[in-house]
């Protein structure tokens, strides 16, 4: 038995499809492709996959990962017949071997980088580095209720990339969570404009497995 890792990317079309049904979309695929998978034990056999933690509706990404474990396939050819299958807007990157007794996705991914993009205008260069330098207090939800936290700790990175993009460095493993969505409105707030939610896009570039910047594909794989 092999247990493949999978790099796969999720556009725009497929933004507002929930992670259950991103799910159910690749255990198709796997169907489909004839992909020689292994099934889980119990009274309702699945393929054995297990995935990274979940993108909030509504984001895209260049870096979501699955593993599946397969009883004889080679990556390039996993690849190519996931590709053939999968519908428009999931798309399959890098395929690799790697330790079946590897840990899970979710517990060993730490923190993912996003793009945000917003029009936020010309004044973002001088208030970025002001946004930075004090506390940075939200009202996170949780399953208690509304939170009050100060997320300056957990924005591991912010760089400004121009007038209406920046990308941020954020905790998202299974420990720490926080969704950029939180660092944008409180800049946003912080700089005296208006949140408006359908102007905002979000894209998760990377996923990482520690604070090195090491990702999951180079966890666990064979040489």
């Amino acid at each position: 038995m092999d247990k493949l890792r999978t790099k796969y990317q999720k556009e725009e079309d497929v933004r507002y499809i929930s992670h259950l049904d991103v799910l159910r979309a690749f255990q198709r695929a796997l169907r489909r492709a004839e992909v020689p998978f292994v099934l889980t034990e119990g009274f309702n056999p699945k393929p054995k996959m297990n995935f990274s933690p979940p993108l909030s509706l509504g984001y895209v990404s260049r870096a979501e990962y699955f593993d599946v474990d397969v009883t004889d396939m080679m990556p390039e050819e996993f690849a190519e017949k996931m590709n053939s299958v999968l519908p428009s807007g999931l798309k399959v990157l890098d395929v690799t071997r790697i330790d079946c007794s590897s840990k899970s996705l979710n517990s060993i991914i730490q923190s993912s980088v996003y793009k945000i993009i917003y029009p936020f205008g010309s004044d973002i260069f001088h208030k970025a580095d002001e946004f930075l330098d004090g506390d940075i207090v939200i009202k996170k939800r949780t399953k208690k209720g509304l939170k009050t936290m100060d997320i300056k700790p957990f924005i591991y990175d912010l760089a400004i990339k121009d007038k209406n993009t920046f990308e941020v460095w954020l905790p998202s493993g299974s420990a720490q969570s926080i969704n950029p969505m939180y660092v944008l409105r409180a800049y946003l707030d912080f700089a005296g404009r208006e949140f408006r939610i359908e102007a905002a896009s979000i894209m998760r570039e990377e996923q990482y497995i520690d604070k090195v910047k090491h990702t999951p594909m180079e966890a666990g794989a064979f040489a």
